[in-house]
């Protein structure tokens, strides 16, 4: 996503975006892990993002929900790990998605050190 929180906070997309990257991976998880266990060995493979392992600017609440779905699948490794299921995170960059296009423009001030006017002055590129 595209919230971040000094700008463009938006509280119903930080909630959306803990909604799909971490409960709904919580009740998946819930609903198939006694399955998983009797019919071991089996696995998880949870695709979870690069933003789970480093933030990065204007990506606060995707990027929270990102480490959240890791911390939840390290802790589901250990606890079925006993049960010969095995738990794995799968941490892809960045994906061209339908969700990237519908995301927000994004409304920085001009001393932001992610503003594009602030890059063209330090670059010289603006008089």
């Amino acid at each position: 996503g595209a919230s971040g929180i000094c700008f463009n906070y938006n509280p119903e997309v930080a909630k959306q975006e803990m909604d799909v990257n971490y409960f709904a991976l919580l009740h998946l998880i819930r609903a198939f892990c006694k399955t998983l266990i009797n019919n071991r060995p089996s696995a998880i493979v949870n695709i979870i993002s690069i933003g789970g392992l480093s933030a990065y600017p204007l990506g606060a609440t995707y990027c929270t929900s990102k480490a959240a779905a890791h911390s939840l699948t390290q802790s589901v490794r250990a606890e079925l790990l006993p049960h010969d299921v095995f738990v794995f995170g799968v941490y892809p960059g960045p994906i061209d998605t339908e969700g990237h296009f519908e995301t927000p423009v994004l409304l920085l001030p001009t001393f932001s050190l992610f503003s594009l006017s602030f890059f063209s002055k330090m670059l010289g590129l603006q008089a």
